[in-house]
């Protein structure tokens, strides 16, 4: 493939990984700080809140990565296969 075409997977997953972070923190803080007022635990489900929302940013980030080099060995292979 391209170089632009590759070039766009990493945008990809770049807006993907930001997007993911900010919203996955963002929702897991909010779970923790509304179970904190109800259960008066403050601050300690915000801290997990947050911690599992930047944890999940990560495995999802991970998993498109594993996709990426997939695609990026399939894309190796074909090129070699296209030389023959």
């Amino acid at each position: 493939m391209g170089k632009q075409w590759i070039n766009a997977r990493f945008v990809h997953m770049g807006l993907s990984f930001g997007i993911n972070f900010t919203v996955v923190g963002l929702l897991g803080g909010w779970g923790g700080w509304t179970l904190d007022q109800r259960l008066g635990t403050s601050p300690w489900l915000l801290v997990i809140g947050i911690t599992g929302g930047v944890m999940l940013a990560f495995y999802s980030l991970i998993k498109e990565i594993m996709v990426l080099d997939e695609i990026r060995i399939a894309d190796e292979a074909a090129e070699k296969n296209k030389d023959k």
